[in-house]
């Protein structure tokens, strides 16, 4: 299963979207930009992230001070997909080639 008995993401899975998002994270700063954001998107939903969309993400997960998804953020956002729609949770691993 994707979660823990405490609806966070369980190590296996961990693992897995730390792996795909470190593949976006191009400058290896810890977080996810825009344009890192936008990449991500593209490549799991083939479009960009509606500007609506982002914003409601990014106001219930982690980023950091300059508005960036952290890592701790992309493993919330995905910890909340799973509970709320694991099918699509799974397309967008198999997306991603798992």
């Amino acid at each position: 299963p994707f979660l823990t008995p405490k609806n966070q993401l369980s190590p296996l899975f961990e693992k897995i979207f730390t792996s795909i998002f470190k593949k976006y994270d191009l400058d290896q700063d810890g977080c996810l930009n825009k344009s890192e954001l936008d990449a991500f998107a593209l490549a799991t939903n083939g479009e960009q992230f509606e500007e609506e969309s982002l914003k409601k993400i990014l106001e219930l997960v982690e980023k950091n001070e300059q508005g960036f998804l952290t890592l701790k953020g992309f493993l919330q956002m995905y910890a909340c997909q799973a509970l709320a729609d694991k099918d699509e949770t799974w397309n967008d691993l198999k997306t991603h080639g798992f």
